[in-house]
C-alpha cells in the first residue's frame, strides 16, 4: 500500500505541499510520479493520501478516475511521523508492506520510488531513502520515501531498528523545510 502523507500546519515553510512548482502543486508532482510507480509494482493494490489540507483533497478529487482513498485525517489522530502513521494506516488495513512517499521531497521520480520497494522486497527489510551529504560523507535520509514491512519491527523500532538503505542522488534528494529549500527546488527543475 502506497500512503502518501499531506498535512497541513508546516511552520517553517507554510503551504508547502501546495506551493507552485511550474504550474502544478508540489503535492500534485509527487502523487504523479507515486501513480507512475504503483502501476509497475503489483503488489501495491491500494494508495491513500492522509490530509487535513482542503486544497490537497481538492487536487486528490481531480484523480477520481484513479482508485486511491482519501483519508481526512489531522496530527491528532494520525500522528506526527511516519512511524506513528504506519501503525495507524496498519490498524486500519492490516496490509503486509506499507510505502510512505513524502510530499517534501517533490525531485523523488517513480524510479525512486520504486527501487525503495524493490529493495525492501529482495532483502525483506525496512528502507530509508538516503543520500550522501557531500561536505561531510555521510549517508542521511532524505525523507523521500520509507518502505515499512509490518511484522519486521514494530513500528515505533522501525527508524532505529534494521533498516536499510536506498540511495538516492543529492539533486532529488533536497527536502523541502524553508522557503528556501522550495526556490532549490524550483531552480533544480530546470535542469
Amino acid at each position: 500500500m502506497i500512503v502518501i502523507p499531506a498535512q497541513k500546519g508546516s511552520v517553517r515553510c507554510p503551504g508547502k505541499n501546495t506551493a507552485d512548482i511550474h504550474g502544478k502543486p508540489m503535492f500534485e508532482w509527487v502523487l504523479l510520479e507515486a501513480l507512475k510507480a504503483r502501476k509497475e509494482i503489483p503488489h501495491y493494490e491500494l494508495m491513500a493520501v492522509v490530509t487535513d489540507d482542503e486544497r490537497v483533497c481538492d487536487i486528490v478529487k481531480r484523480y477520481a478516475d484513479v482508485p486511491m482513498e482519501l483519508l481526512e485525517m489531522d496530527r491528532s489522530v494520525a500522528g506526527d511521523g511516519v512511524p506513528l502513521l504506519a501503525e495507524h494506516i496498519h490498524g486500519q488495513y492490516g496490509m503486509h508492506v506499507y510505502q510512505v512517499i513524502q510530499v517534501t521531497t517533490p525531485l523523488a521520480t517513480a524510479a525512486d520510488y520504486m527501487g525503495a520497494f524493490m529493495a525492501s522486497h529482495f532483502q525483506n527489510v525496512n528502507i530509508a531513502t538516503v543520500t550522501e551529504d557531500r561536505e561531510t560523507k555521510t549517508w542521511r535520509r532524505n525523507g523521500a520515501c520509507y518502505v515499512w514491512r509490518a511484522g519486521k519491527v514494530s513500528c515505533e523500532e522501525w527508524m532505529t531498528g534494521p533498516t536499510a538503505m536506498y540511495v538516492m542522488p543529492p539533486e532529488r534528494s533536497v527536502d523541502v523545510n524553508t522557503p528556501e529549500d522550495l526556490e532549490r527546488v524550483r531552480e533544480l527543475w530546470n535542469r
